[in-house]
C-alpha cells in the first residue's frame, strides 16, 4: 500500500509522498542527554561563536557526511540524523524512524 501524495514538485517532476521511504538512515547518537548536552554548549558557546566547530561533543557527524555524500552519488537514498546536534531526544527519533521508513540504518 502507498501513502497519499502531497504534491508535486515542480521542477524534478516527481511526486512527494507523505512518508518517504529511504534506503540508508545513518544515525549519529548522542553523548549525553540532550538537556545535559544544551547546558554544555552554553557553557563552550564561546568558543563556537569564535569559530571553533571542534568542542567536544559538538563536532559535526564529519565521517556521516563523508558516506552520505559517496552514497548519494551512488544514487543511494540517504539520511543524516545528528541526535548530538540536534538534541533529539530518543521519542523525537521513534518519529524520524517511522517518516523515513528505512530499509536499513546505520549507526
Amino acid at each position: 500500500m502507498h501513502a497519499p501524495k502531497v504534491h508535486v514538485n515542480k521542477w524534478k517532476k516527481e511526486s512527494i509522498n507523505f512518508f518517504m521511504m529511504i534506503d540508508l538512515l545513518l544515525i549519529n547518537p548522542y553523548f549525553f542527554q540532550p538537556e545535559e548536552s544544551k547546558k554544555r554548549y552554553e557553557s563552550y558557546l564561546h568558543w563556537i561563536k569564535a569559530g571553533n566547530m571542534y568542542v567536544y561533543p559538538f563536532e559535526p557527524p564529519l565521517g556521516l557526511a563523508s558516506l552520505a555524500a559517496y552514497l548519494k552519488n551512488k544514487e543511494i537514498n540517504c539520511k543524516i540524523v545528528d541526535m548530538q546536534g540536534d538534541w533529539i531526544e530518543l521519542k523525537e527519533l521513534e518519529q524520524l524512524l517511522l517518516k523515513y521508513n528505512p530499509k536499513f540504518i546505520g549507526l
